[in-house]
């Protein structure tokens, strides 16, 4: 496990998190702290050191091998006092949803604020 993330952060912080695909529903997701899964990028636990960025893989690959979520691997974030960005451009469009119509996207912000998806 990683320390958590100051909440008052003065500068962006560089970090990792763990994202994979719902194996049920197909959607993207992200690792909490407490191994569930969540579709919100702002519950995800951050990573900031190698140690627990392998751990947290290897948890990941455990919800993989439960048939939980599939293709898990961790993505750069940039952490700010105002939220959590993944650093790729390919990221912060899977995060935000298909980018073929404003109809599907998905808005991080109107999601259940205490949604998880699995354990």
């Amino acid at each position: 496990m990683s320390a958590p993330v100051p909440t008052s952060v003065s500068a962006p912080v560089k970090g990792h998190v763990i994202t994979a695909n719902d194996l049920k529903g197909g959607g993207v997701v992200y690792q909490t702290h407490d191994d569930c899964w969540t579709p919100l990028l702002a519950r995800a636990e951050v990573l900031t050191e190698n140690g627990p960025l392998d751990v947290g893989l290897t948890r990941a690959q455990a919800a993989e091998d439960d048939q939980q979520v599939i293709g898990p691997y961790a993505i750069v974030v940039i952490v700010t006092e105002d939220d959590i960005r993944p650093q790729r451009y390919r990221e912060r469009l899977r995060a935000s949803g298909p980018s073929t119509h404003p109809e599907f996207s998905i808005d991080q912000d109107q999601l259940p604020h205490q949604a998880v998806l699995s354990r």
